[in-house]
């Protein structure tokens, strides 16, 4: 009988641990969704809005290191409604790589999502032209780290 009373209390902590466990994950990924802070930074003529995680900025040696979100206006030919980019600046030489990206199928990019590699053509560096996204958005970056274009 003791054995009994010990086993349903057993399964009962192990629940409420369980339970626990979960509360405390879900409260880590609301808090890293508060925590992202997206400042709209441009927009294209298609509709696309360009932002940019004032949080995530870095800055190393002249280049600056930053997580970009571009949240389009309709969903593209695979259904997604956004992405997220974090990308490596040079602020010095006018250029920017991508590290790593992701595709959402909800706005602003509140999916979760795995990050991939890109691809190779991004991958290098870039050289962005004049008053294009790409400008405005690592323009805004480098002047937000106090590193003049």
């Amino acid at each position: 009988m003791l054995y009994l009373n010990y086993l349903r209390n057993f399964k009962l902590y192990k629940h409420k641990k369980i339970n626990l466990y979960f509360y405390i994950l879900a409260f880590f990924f609301y808090l890293f969704e508060a925590n992202a802070d997206w400042t709209k930074v441009t927009e294209s003529n298609n509709g696309q809005v360009f932002y940019v995680n004032m949080l995530s900025i870095s800055e190393e040696k002249g280049r600056v290191f930053f997580w970009e979100l571009i949240d389009y206006k309709k969903e593209d030919e695979y259904g997604d409604l956004s992405a997220k980019i974090y990308v490596e600046g040079d602020c010095e030489n006018l250029r920017f790589k991508w590290l790593k990206l992701s595709y959402h199928k909800d706005p602003m990019g509140k999916d979760q999502s795995q990050n991939q590699a890109p691809s190779k053509i991004v991958s290098y560096w870039q050289h962005p032209r004049l008053n294009s996204t790409s400008m405005k958005v690592l323009s805004f970056v480098c002047e937000n780290k106090g590193i003049t274009l």
